[in-house]
């Protein structure tokens, strides 16, 4: 395994640590893209393009092109778009001191308005048992930690005796996969290999795949017919999940198109408090070894995002 700067890397997580320097002028922002390219050449998911962001970015400073930004966001911006428009990635963005705190809370209020269980530690949104005895699950993070992988184990014990499955993802942000695998390892007879995951700074580089394993509860999933509802708002962790399903064949996808938001990795602290999100691995599918950058995962059902869940159960009770 190459020795880097990455010494920790999940799906949403990553650890990165850089020099920190003292800058007298807060217009000085050769430390700052320094940062920057250091972690990009030692952390970027394609080690190759990390090396023109740095150039990018060294041109820019030569250019003085940040001259006439106003403010940290406006540096972050700028930096961001110079980035993208090297190699765009969806999830590679720089942020200014307070911003992506700032960012995240107004996204979770406007993804789940007057849901009083948003900020739900489980990631778990709402779960019932619909007209017709099918279980429904409204999922909008998955946030990899032992209680919230205990409460997912539950839910789906309280779902074994269902006629069928509802995942409900429209709204889901992201997070680890763990709550993947604990859901998986129930809708699985065998061990399947879902998608595959690789890194140049993981495993050697070589690729790693995402397997269920079945447990003592998979037995009354058989058969079960299972739907999952997406959107474009169904973004990185929910895209590996919606892949995992669609590549087995095991759920129905119900909904839009998904975010396009294929590679992984986390946030690395930058100089003067800036941070990064920094890509350094990808998902793709098992046989055909296609990811969803930029493009997400087309739905076996293509159809507005709020029509989904109706189609859904229409179809599901079609059959029963």
């Amino acid at each position: 395994m190459k020795n880097k700067s990455a010494a920790i890397i999940l799906l949403t997580g990553i650890s990165i640590t850089s020099a920190t320097h003292a800058v007298e002028k807060p217009t000085d922002y050769h430390p700052l893209v320094s940062s920057i390219n250091q972690i990009l050449i030692e952390s970027y998911v394609f080690p190759e393009i990390g090396p023109k962001y740095a150039a990018r970015l060294d041109r820019c400073l030569k250019e003085n092109c940040l001259a006439e930004t106003t403010g940290d966001e406006q540096v972050a911006k700028k930096l961001s778009e110079l980035l993208n428009s090297v190699h765009k990635d969806k999830h590679l963005n720089v942020f200014a001191p307070g911003q992506r705190e700032k960012m995240t809370r107004r996204k979770m209020v406007k993804k789940s308005p007057g849901d009083a269980n948003k900020n739900n530690a489980s990631g778990i949104v709402k779960q019932e048992i619909l007209e017709g005895n099918i279980g429904y699950l409204e999922i909008n993070l998955f946030p990899g930690s032992p209680e919230s992988i205990a409460a997912t184990h539950e839910a789906m014990k309280k779902l074994k005796n269902t006629d069928a499955v509802i995942f409900d993802i429209r709204r889901h942000r992201g997070g680890s996969p763990e709550n993947i695998s604990e859901i998986s390892n129930f809708l699985f007879q065998q061990p399947t290999h879902m998608v595959t995951t690789r890194s140049p700074y993981v495993n050697d580089g070589q690729p790693t795949p995402h397997m269920s394993e079945p447990n003592e509860f998979a037995k009354y999933f058989k058969d079960k017919p299972v739907y999952l509802l997406t959107s474009e708002k169904s973004g990185s962790a929910a895209e590996h999940f919606a892949m995992s399903m669609k590549a087995t064949g095991r759920a129905i996808l119900i909904g839009e198109k998904t975010g396009g938001y294929g590679h992984w990795g986390g946030i690395a602290q930058l100089d003067e408090g800036f941070s990064m999100f920094v890509p350094s691995g990808r998902t793709y599918h098992p046989v055909n070894k296609l990811g969803w950058e930029g493009i997400g995962i087309t739905p076996d059902i293509l159809i507005d995002g709020e029509k989904s869940l109706d189609s859904a159960l229409e179809r599901i009770r079609a059959h029963q």
